[in-house]
C-alpha cells in the first residue's frame, strides 16, 4: 500500500483523501451515513410503551391486618399468616364497586455501546474533486 497522495503519482488533479468511511457503490455520489457503534444489546437504545387495564372485578372489598391499636408498630398489613398479636385485627377495606384500573407510561431506555463493524482491511483512497 502507498500512501503517496495521487497528484504526487499522476501529476494532475486535486484529490481529497477518503477517511475513516467505507465505501458503498451506489447512483449518488458522496453521501455519507451509517455507524460504527449499535446499542442495547445489538438493538438501538430505545423503549416501549404500556397500556394496560385490568378487566372489571365487580363489587368487592380487600381484608387486612389493622395494626394501628399497638403502640409500636403501627399501620397496616396484607398478609393473612399473622398468628397472634395483641391489638391486631382483621379489617375490610371500603367496597369499591365496579371498577378497573388503568396503567400506562414508558419502560425505561436501556443499552450499551458496542462495536458494530464488519470485518475490514484499512487501505489508502481518494476521490478527484479537481
Amino acid at each position: 500500500m502507498n500512501s503517496t497522495r495521487p497528484e504526487t503519482v499522476l501529476g494532475f488533479g486535486t484529490w481529497t483523501q477518503i477517511v475513516d468511511r467505507f465505501l458503498y457503490c451506489a447512483n449518488s455520489s458522496k453521501e455519507t451515513g451509517g455507524s460504527k457503534t449499535i446499542s442495547g444489546e445489538n438493538l438501538p437504545a430505545h423503549s416501549h410503551y404500556i397500556d394496560l387495564s385490568t378487566s372489571q372485578a365487580g363489587w368487592h372489598k380487600h381484608r387486612y391486618w389493622d395494626w394501628s391499636a399497638m403502640t409500636k408498630g403501627k399501620g397496616y398489613d396484607v398478609k393473612d399468616n399473622v398468628k397472634f398479636a395483641i391489638n391486631c385485627f382483621w379489617s375490610n377495606t371500603e367496597g369499591g364497586g365496579n371498577h378497573t384500573h388503568r396503567v400506562s407510561g414508558y419502560t425505561q431506555t436501556t443499552g450499551q455501546s458496542k462495536d458494530y463493524m464488519p470485518p475490514y482491511m484499512t487501505v489508502y483512497a481518494w476521490y478527484r474533486n479537481a
